[in-house]
């Protein structure tokens, strides 16, 4: 066969290829989901009961969520998820093609899975509007949602969906649903120590939360702190500091028993009877 031959060929496979990953591309995003914006979505969300003096004394949920805009999470927050999750969410389109190979190659090294590709759009995509199942399919579909969001979303956006709907263990959900039940404060209150550790429970938050295992938390945490070191999002100051420092999560109470149980009793029974 001459040059000119195989080079025919060689250009005849690729736009084949080409396109049938069109093809593909065009059938699988006929079937997607209605992409998620913010005007749409609506979590569950915490119902609180206060006293007269404007004192939390109880509160219903089946997914212990409580609202923050984004505006209101500390920059520092916000830097652990991201040394954690997607160091260059601020950079890519939705799929991050270097992180991928990056976690390969770190996988690959380590001989165990440290590192996951998939970028927080991904994430948010499959958490959104996805079934959890691991099939090379959903790989794409995920991809393909994640492209879509980055052009109907800001990136401040995509976070603000992100840090309120993330499970954290222990039935959290979000940034202030963790903050709220691990340490009984609100996201601007935590310390740096305890903000990488809830960044390091978004792969196995039920089996790494500091209440399941302190252990390994303190495993997470230590990870999380490098990873912001590495990114330069912290001093060598500030990693030192936080590592020293305790992240001993509140005792597990439930506020319902706590301050007025009849009385938080009754509110219960009148919401479910009357909605």
């Amino acid at each position: 066969m001459s040059w000119k031959k195989a080079l025919g060929l060689v250009f005849a496979l690729a736009f084949a290829a080409v396109g049938a990953i069109a093809i593909t591309i065009i059938v699988i995003s006929s079937d997607l989901p209605e992409i998620v914006t913010l005007d749409k979505y609506k979590p569950l969300l915490v119902s609180e009961v206060f006293d007269r003096k404007n004192q939390k004394i109880g509160e219903f949920f089946r997914e212990k969520r409580l609202w923050i805009d984004y505006s209101e999470v500390p920059g520092f927050v916000v830097k652990a998820f991201l040394a954690a999750e997607d160091s260059t969410f601020f950079e890519h389109g939705g799929v991050s093609f270097t992180g991928i190979m990056r976690a390969f190659v770190k996988n690959m090294i380590s001989g165990e899975v440290k590192q996951g590709g998939s970028t927080i759009t991904q994430q948010l995509a499959k958490g959104l509007m996805l079934t959890p199942e691991r099939t090379i399919m959903r790989k794409i579909r995920e991809m393909i949602l994640a492209f879509k969001m980055e052009s109907y979303l800001t990136k401040d956006q995509i976070l603000e969906i992100y840090l309120n709907q993330i499970f954290l263990g222990h039935n959290a959900y979000g940034i202030r649903g963790a903050a709220n039940a691990y340490y009984g404060k609100e996201p601007k209150d935590l310390s740096l120590a305890q903000a990488a550790t809830l960044a390091g429970l978004t792969r196995a938050p039920s089996r790494d939360n500091p209440i399941a295992s302190l252990e390994r938390a303190d495993g997470k945490r230590k990870y999380v702190l490098g990873r912001m070191l590495e990114e330069s999002y912290i001093t060598k100051s500030q990693y030192e500091q936080a590592l020293d420092e305790s992240i001993q999560p509140l005792e597990d109470e439930n506020l319902n028993f706590k301050y007025a149980p009849y009385f938080v009793e009754h509110v219960r029974k009148y919401l479910v009877q009357k909605y």
